[in-house]
């Protein structure tokens, strides 16, 4: 486990320098660089809230591309009992995390964070989650105009609890404003 952390972090880093390796050249910003809607909500299915969650992002900067974005959300997760009592169970997660973003409208998004889902790993569908805290990863394409409007994610998002690696995706439609 701790060789595939490694490789993962590896890959990060790898992506990470080979997008920010560019010549620092003295420009201006064309309207397509600035930043007019930091604002974002959306919801996510699978991915870092779980099962099914809601978040509200900020953009720190007003230019692209590169920036950064703090988001918080809650979301759910369900049991669903087959063949048994027919009783579901469920809670609800809250997801915090920072993501680097790099482009213009498409960009590539790397992110990290925790999500706490209080007492998940009680139950027979989820024991993977073997914690409440699980530090959840997100690396993926997002397409997001920098004026506003439709936005759209995708990607990976392993989640590390404790001494297990969860390999999850997600994908999330919203509105940039």
């Amino acid at each position: 486990m701790k060789t595939f952390i490694r490789i993962y972090i590896f890959i990060v880093f790898l992506l990470f320098a080979c997008i920010t390796r560019e010549e620092l050249t003295a420009q201006t910003n064309s309207r397509e660089d600035i930043v007019t809607a930091p604002n974002a909500i959306y919801a996510e299915i699978f991915g870092r809230g779980i099962f099914l969650s809601a978040a509200y992002e900020r953009l720190l900067f007003e230019t692209t591309p590169h920036n950064i974005g703090l988001s918080a959300g809650v979301g759910f997760w369900a049991e669903v009992e087959i063949g048994g009592t027919g009783q579901n169970e469920g809670g609800v997660t809250i997801p915090i995390y920072a993501n680097y973003l790099y482009g213009g409208n498409d960009k590539l998004e790397l992110g990290i964070g925790i999500t706490f889902a209080p007492n998940i790993s009680t139950y027979q569908f989820y024991d993977e989650f073997t914690s409440e805290w699980m530090v959840t990863t997100f690396i993926g394409y997002r397409y997001q105009p920098t004026d506003g409007g439709f936005l759209f994610r995708v990607g990976y998002a392993p989640i590390f609890g404790h001494e297990k690696i969860i390999l999850y995706g997600g994908i999330g439609l919203g509105y940039a404003f």
